[in-house]
């Protein structure tokens, strides 16, 4: 079951559509998705553009992010609506069907259809 963290704190857990569309991700967060992925394998989806739209910091999104070995620093707190993912639920969406994307490529890989990969750390990213 994914896990809703809204900026109010109050989680809750849900049941993902079997094949989701990219539509449906971005309902969720409110427009265009981003993956913030955590070494263990789960990951956290957000808004992509939430800070520059002034969405409101979600500080259990930031400590989750933080106690999964992804620390925010304070000035850029995680904001607006998050959706947790488990290690086993990212795995199930990489064995759905592949997709293709705008440029005709065929794609397994979740993050390549739905999102860009936040990772400090890729100086190519």
């Amino acid at each position: 079951m994914a896990t809703k963290i809204p900026v109010d704190g109050e989680t809750e857990e849900f049941k993902m559509p079997e094949n989701p569309k990219l539509e449906w991700f971005q309902k969720l967060v409110g427009g265009y998705v981003e993956f913030v992925n955590f070494p263990d394998g789960s990951a956290i989806m957000v808004h992509e553009e939430g800070r520059l739209i002034g969405l409101h910091p979600n500080f259990k999104a930031t400590s989750l992010c933080m106690l999964k070995g992804r620390p925010q620093p304070d000035a850029y707190p995680i904001v607006g609506i998050a959706i947790f993912f488990s290690r086993e639920e990212m795995e199930e969406m990489e064995k759905e069907s592949p997709e293709e994307d705008h440029t005709g490529k065929r794609h397994n890989d979740p993050i390549d259809i739905y999102g860009r990969v936040s990772d400090p750390t890729d100086v190519d990213n």
